[in-house]
This record gives C-alpha cells, sequence and structure tokens, in this order.
C-alpha cells in the first residue's frame, strides 16, 4: 500500500477485479514555460495519475501552480485551474483514478 493511500485522512476506494483501466483512459498535458509557468493544453474529466506523483505532491515535493490538498487536486496553470476528485486506487497499476468535480 503506498504512503500517500496509507497516509489519507479519507479512504480511497478499491477497485474491483472486473474494473478495467482502459475504460478510464484520458490526457492530461501541461506544458511549462521557460519561467516556469504552467498551461495546460489538455484536461479531460478523467484520468489515471501515478501514485508516486500523488506521493510527491503530498510531501511538497511538486510545481507551486499544482496542490494535493485531502483528495482535490489543483492545477493553477496560467490559461486555467483544473480540479481533480483523487477516487479509486488502481493496485495491479498503482495508480488513482482522478475525476472532475460534479
Amino acid at each position: 500500500m503506498s504512503a500517500f493511500l496509507r497516509d489519507r485522512p479519507g479512504e480511497a476506494k478499491p477497485w474491483g477485479e472486473t474494473t478495467s483501466l482502459l475504460s478510464f483512459t484520458g490526457d492530461l498535458t501541461l506544458s511549462k514555460a521557460a519561467d516556469g509557468t504552467l498551461t495546460v493544453v489538455r484536461a479531460d474529466p478523467r484520468i489515471l495519475i501515478a501514485a508516486e506523483v500523488l506521493e510527491e505532491l503530498a510531501d511538497g515535493n511538486g510545481h507551486p501552480s499544482v496542490t494535493l490538498a485531502d483528495d482535490v487536486l489543483t492545477i493553477d496553470a496560467a490559461n486555467q485551474r483544473v480540479i481533480y476528485r483523487i477516487t479509486d486506487y488502481g493496485m495491479p497499476a498503482n495508480v488513482y483514478l482522478a475525476e472532475w468535480p460534479d
């Protein structure tokens, strides 16, 4: 179990054996300018995000424009703000499902 999952105040729901990773494919593409500002190139409503990335953010080792508070990932880019709720954990692939909040 990842440190991020273990240390979260809430509980992520584990994926069932019948859950397909392919049904959750989406894309989040960011561009970083020479001055360090981020631009969102593409942000789909549902993405898979590696547990390692979330752990780095939880430890405070991310870009200043990207924050993780509880189960909410926020990207404050130059062109838009993107918010994902971290929901399900896909243990076989060590990834989490992140979705736009309703």
